[in-house]
C-alpha cells in the first residue's frame, strides 16, 4: 500500500492495523462470566491538511474502522463485527511525538444475541445489529513520514438505542497498539506551527434553529408481557446561539419529546396517577447546550441535556 506512492490535496492516505485487548464489563448482576476481549481492526484514513476547516482543526485524521473482537464468552456473547466512520484529533500543536483523541461511530454485527429458547444468559444485546461506539486517546512512540506507532486506551459502547429489548448494552475498557503506515515519504509532519487564519466574517453572529425528529423504541420494565411491539418516540428542540470562527457552532435551548408507548400503557393499565392527562405524561421536556463542530461536509454534533419535566 505505501509503494502506491499517490497524492491528493486533501493530504496523505495510510492503513492503520491495531490490535485491542480489554475486558467487557458485566451489564447487569446475573450476566455470565467473560474473558479478555480481544480486538483486530484494519483502518483506512488521511491526514486533511489543506482545507481552511483541517488548518483550525490542527489537521484531523478521518476514515473508516473495520474490526472484528472476540467478547470473552463465544458460546453466549458470540463474536462482533464493527464498521466505524471515525475523525481523530490532535489538539497540542506544538508536540513532535503527537497525542491524539478519536471518536468513532457506526454499527456492530453480534453472532450470538438473545433469544428466550436458546440463548436467555445474554440480556446485553437484543438484536443481531446494533449501534455502536469508541473513544480512546493514543500516545505516539515514534514518528516519522512512513509511520505513527502509537500505544492507547480508550472506551467501547454497543446497543440498540432501546429500540430492541433487552438492551443493557455492551461496555468494555481497552489498551491498545497500533501503527499508521503512510504512503510512502508523504506522511504528516507533527509538531509544525499552524499558518495564521484570516478572521471570518461569520464569526460572532447569532442564529437560530427549529428540530423537528422521529424515532422509536421498545417499552421495557413492567410492560404487558406480550407487547413487543416498537412504537414511535417525537421530539421538537427549538435553540438560539452563536457561530464561532466558522467551524464551531454554540447554542442553548429547549425541546419537547411524546412517547406514544407511555400514552397507551397509561391508558392500557388506567394508572389513576396519570390517566387524567395521559399526553403530557407521556411526555418529556428538557434543556439543553449544544455544540456543532464543521469538519468538510460533516458536522460533528454534541449535545448535553437535563430533564425539567418528565413524569
Amino acid at each position: 500500500f505505501g509503494a502506491a506512492q499517490f497524492r491528493t490535496q486533501n493530504g496523505p492516505f495510510y492503513i492503520e492495523p491495531e490490535l485491542q485487548l480489554g475486558k467487557l464489563l458485566n451489564p447487569h448482576a446475573y450476566a455470565p462470566q467473560t474473558g479478555m476481549r480481544t480486538s483486530g481492526t484494519i483502518s483506512l484514513g488521511k491526514a486533511n491538511m489543506t482545507q481552511l476547516w483541517a488548518r483550525y482543526y490542527n489537521h484531523p485524521h478521518t476514515g473508516v474502522s473495520v474490526s472484528f473482537s472476540s467478547l470473552g464468552n463465544p458460546r453466549s456473547m458470540g463474536y462482533e463485527v464493527s464498521l466505524l466512520p471515525y475523525v481523530q484529533f490532535n489538539p497540542i500543536k506544538s508536540l513532535k511525538q503527537p497525542f491524539f483523541f478519536k471518536l468513532a461511530f457506526g454499527a456492530s454485527y453480534f453472532t450470538r444475541h438473545y433469544d428466550e429458547r436458546t440463548n436467555p444468559e445474554n440480556k446485553a444485546i437484543g438484536s443481531p445489529v446494533t449501534w455502536a461506539f469508541q473513544w480512546f486517546a493514543y500516545q505516539s512512540l515514534f514518528v516519522n513520514q512512513q509511520a505513527n506507532i502509537k500505544i492507547g486506551v480508550g472506551w467501547s459502547h454497543a446497543s440498540t438505542g432501546h429500540s430492541s429489548l433487552p438492551n443493557f448494552g455492551y461496555n468494555s475498557f481497552s489498551m491498545s497498539v497500533a501503527a499508521q503506515i503512510f504512503t510512502r515519504q508523504n506522511g504528516p509532519v507533527y509538531g509544525l506551527p499552524l499558518a495564521p487564519m484570516e478572521k471570518d466574517r461569520e464569526s460572532g453572529r447569532f442564529f437560530l434553529q427549529l428540530r423537528n425528529g422521529f424515532g422509536f423504541h421498545q417499552l421495557g420494565g413492567t410492560g404487558p408481557a406480550d407487547d413487543k411491539s416498537v412504537k414511535p418516540v417525537y421530539t421538537t428542540a427549538f435553540s438560539g446561539g452563536m457561530i464561532i470562527d466558522r467551524f464551531v457552532k454554540v447554542r442553548f435551548g429547549v425541546a419537547y419529546r411524546y412517547y406514544q408507548h407511555y400514552h397507551d400503557y397509561i391508558r392500557l393499565m388506567e394508572y389513576e396517577k396519570y390517566v387524567d392527562r395521559p399526553v403530557s405524561n407521556s411526555s418529556n421536556v428538557y434543556v439543553f447546550l449544544g455544540s456543532e463542530f464543521l469538519l468538510g461536509h460533516v458536522g460533528l454534533d454534541v449535545e448535553l441535556g437535563v430533564n425539567a419535566f418528565k413524569p
